[in-house]
């Protein structure tokens, strides 16, 4: 389960960082 949720937060993170990089 601890896998899953760090490919979460990594996916999210990244998703994040791309978000403000185009604002």
């Amino acid at each position: 389960m601890k896998g899953y949720i760090e490919e979460r937060a990594v996916e999210i993170a990244n998703y994040i960082i791309e978000n403000n990089a185009t604002v």
